[in-house]
């Protein structure tokens, strides 16, 4: 069963973490996993300058190397709007986490007003 690392880096600015629900979709050379609800059961994930650590299983699909990523949110919550520095994505055919430069607002009141943010692998 293939399974992905992800961290995920919140920024270090002032209401930059989120209580909003956050989801991830991951696109390799191979397919997609479709959106997975980002979530550490019983931790608070996504503060100010914190990196969070998520596993995705894919079943059995394997995605290949992970080229693009998309993060969303549900804009809900209160402080839903999130700034996310960075996310990296390490999966059985990588051997060094791929890095996926963020560095913005995702918000329905920031930047472009959306909810959902897309970057490809800078590595």
């Amino acid at each position: 069963m293939p399974s992905y690392e992800v961290k995920v880096k919140t920024a270090d600015d002032p209401s930059a973490g989120t209580d909003a629900d956050v989801a991830i979709e991951l696109i390799g050379d191979h397919a997609g996993s479709g959106p997975k609800i980002l979530d550490n059961a019983f931790l608070n994930d996504f503060e100010n300058n914190a990196t969070d650590t998520f596993t995705i299983d894919t079943g059995l699909v394997n995605l290949g190397h992970i080229k693009e990523v998309v993060l969303r949110h549900n804009n809900m919550g209160i402080g839903p709007a999130w700034k996310v520095d960075w996310v990296t994505v390490k999966g059985p055919e990588d051997d060094t986490p791929g890095l996926f430069e963020f560095y913005r607002w995702i918000a329905a009141d920031e930047n472009d007003f959306r909810c959902a943010a897309f970057e490809s692998r800078k590595n």
